[in-house]
């Protein structure tokens, strides 16, 4: 009897044109998995799942085993029913299993630095967050057990322009360390890609089991601060960098992610990855 929790013969990856879909293309590529992909801002293949007759035509032609759901239809500006809308649509035309890949902004505003799946004191401070969540609870109150929030912090690359660490490494290789900052007392997560890619692979190939969600990430305390003393180890006590503000230290638990993985990693090895 095959007790694996997905059945990967036809997935379908919403969002493939962002970060995190754009990884998650890549990592079916590369493990030869069969999958279908749609994205809200391809120019030619632009599809809202928010209209509802779409999703419904688009159901006639595709019976996907697996959904990877990870769009989101604006991030700068996202609009809450819009979100609620694209997620209530896919649970109401499909009954495969819906992996959404949510993120560690739903604990935005709480003081913990422990940061637990078990939580459910929310104070959402921004509306990222306050969307993340409420398509979390969407998707839990149907009742699958197969269903899955995947909590994941912002995947960070060499590449990547948007993002702190993409800036701190610009300045760290040009010599440039007059660093500014703001938002110190934010939760700030970061996982690299590779990392991110290990963790999700075993994720997809785990076996039965009830859990509904999962932090994936470092499994030390993450902060701007201690990049920059990870970074200050490779440059001259002439060049070092400086900060006057203490950044927030954050933690996720992931001891259901050590389970399933039996392995995690250090924020300094993700910082390495991006050093070499």
């Amino acid at each position: 009897m095959d007790n694996k929790r997905y059945d990967l013969s036809n997935v379908l990856i919403t969002g493939a044109s962002g970060n995190v879909g754009k990884t998650i293309c890549s990592i079916f590529k590369q493990n030869k998995i069969k999958f279908k992909k749609l994205s809200h801002y391809h120019k030619n293949k632009k599809f809202p799942l928010e209209n509802i007759k779409l999703v419904q035509k688009l159901s006639e032609i595709l019976q996907p085993s697996l959904i990877i759901h990870s769009a989101i239809d604006n991030k700068l500006k996202p609009n809450l029913k819009k979100n609620i809308m694209m997620m209530k649509n896919l649970i109401k035309v499909f009954e495969c299993p819906i992996i959404y890949m949510s993120s560690v902004s739903v604990y935005s505003g709480l003081e913990k630095k422990n940061l637990s799946e078990k939580t459910h004191n929310y104070i959402l401070d921004t509306k990222y967050s306050l969307i993340k969540k409420r398509c979390e609870d969407v998707l839990i109150s149907r009742g699958f057990k197969k269903d899955l929030c995947i909590r994941m912090p912002g995947l960070f690359s060499n590449t990547r322009k948007d993002g702190i660490i993409y800036h701190l490494i610009k300045r760290f290789k040009n010599r440039n360390h007059k660093i500014f900052f703001f938002n110190l007392n934010q939760h700030w997560q970061c996982i690299h890609k590779k990392h991110f890619e290990f963790y999700f692979i075993k994720i997809l190939k785990m076996r039965l089991n009830y859990i509904n969600i999962l932090n994936i990430g470092y499994k030390d305390s993450v902060s701007i601060n201690k990049m920059i003393k990870i970074l200050n180890k490779k440059l001259p006590k002439k060049n070092k960098i400086i900060i006057k503000n203490r950044s927030r230290a954050t933690k996720l638990n992931l001891d259901q992610l050590k389970k399933i993985t039996n392995k995690t990693f250090k924020f300094e090895q993700g910082i390495k990855l991006l050093l070499r």
